[in-house]
């Protein structure tokens, strides 16, 4: 009974030592931001810096018809935004394409991702 008591007590000790001994590494470690997207899924900074500066401000549906409010004007699928065209109109979304490439301007992001045919 003496033994495993002893046993136990000297397994507890170097289960502790091994802790202690452990936390400088975790202090070591860097801070990582749990909710910050994958870098294979995130757009180079290259292509959002070629992405032009246009400002979803909000989003109608009425009658199955959507409406997109960019830079204080209303468009339509279909419309011409600049060079881009409206491909669809989502909930919080709008798709412009120009020839291969989108332009996907959503209502609460900061910066528009481009995506083209060697980004994608």
């Amino acid at each position: 009974m003496a033994i495993s008591r002893f046993y136990i007590g000297l397994g507890i000790g170097f289960g502790i030592g091994g802790l202690l001994c452990s936390m400088p590494a975790w202090a070591a470690r860097p801070t990582v931001d749990p909710t910050r997207p994958p870098a294979s899924i995130q757009a180079p900074a290259a292509a959002q810096a070629r992405a032009p500066q246009l400002h979803l401000q909000s989003i109608w549906f009425q009658q199955g018809r959507g409406r997109a409010l960019i830079d204080g004007r209303n468009y339509y699928v279909g419309d011409q935004v600049g060079p881009w065209t409206v491909h669809a109109i989502h909930a919080s979304t709008v798709l412009l394409r120009q020839n291969e490439d989108e332009l996907v301007l959503a209502v609460f992001a900061q910066d528009a991702i481009k995506r083209g045919r060697d980004n994608k």
